[in-house]
């Protein structure tokens, strides 16, 4: 039971760190196109991550790339 605890935890931590950053990424960029390209990710990719996170609690979502 504790590895589970941990490892959810641990998965939290990472989803946080990311949408932070992705968060930080968007305002420096001048659009959602630049914000894409200097996370390495498509416009799509990044707009599928700010609709789930609009919508929920980051603990209940993973990024998908």
């Amino acid at each position: 039971m504790k590895d589970v605890n941990a490892q959810d935890h641990r998965r939290l931590l990472l989803n946080t760190v990311i949408r932070e950053h992705v968060e930080r990424v968007i305002k420096i960029c001048a659009n959602q196109q630049q914000a894409a390209e200097a996370l390495g990710i498509s416009r799509t990719t990044l707009h599928r991550w700010i609709k789930r996170w609009n919508g929920s609690k980051i603990s209940e979502e993973e990024p998908q790339p």
